[in-house]
């Protein structure tokens, strides 16, 4: 079985990789989010260097990003020198009640914000979610993980070297 995992786990990666235009060093992108306030614009570029970030692009809807964000939420406190940008395009008020639900606004590592323009989408190529791209405090990525993910494998790719 778990070779059989491996073998599907390896094909999956590999399809992913031909099909994304991102690659493994590529630095974080530039785009605009407006924030779960429903005001504040923020641009990825003003995020500074030196501490890990990880983009997760989501629908509050998807229970497998469901699943992912509640493995990140659970261990936050493991995970308190990463910045996670939890990014969706989909409406402020699922935002808002998503941000309430998971009291998103209590963690001072955690930004929920809307991609109008459905960037991160286009960008990463991806046709699944959630879509987690894990990048280094020199802001350069180490992976992404197409499909759902946990705080463990978030951790070990951020050990890497």
């Amino acid at each position: 079985m778990i070779m059989l995992e491996s073998n599907v786990n390896r094909a999956g990666r590999q399809q992913f990789a031909e099909m994304r235009p991102v690659r493994d060093g590529d630095l974080l992108p530039s785009f605009l989010l407006l924030l779960s306030d429903g005001v504040t614009k923020f641009n990825t570029a003003t995020i500074p260097p030196g501490s890990p970030v990880v983009l997760v692009l989501f629908s509050p809807e998807c229970p497998y990003c469901l699943a992912e964000i509640d493995f990140i939420v659970g261990q936050i406190h493991t995970l308190a020198d990463v910045r996670f940008y939890f990014v969706t395009p989909c409406a402020m008020g699922e935002i808002q009640e998503f941000v309430r639900q998971y009291r998103l606004d209590s963690y001072p590592n955690i930004v929920v914000g809307m991609d109008p323009k459905n960037f991160l989408l286009r960008f990463s190529g991806t046709k699944v979610i959630p879509y987690t791209a894990v990048y280094d405090g020199d802001r350069r990525l180490k992976e992404a993980v197409f499909g759902p993910t946990t705080d463990r494998k978030i951790k070990a790719i951020l050990s890497m070297k």
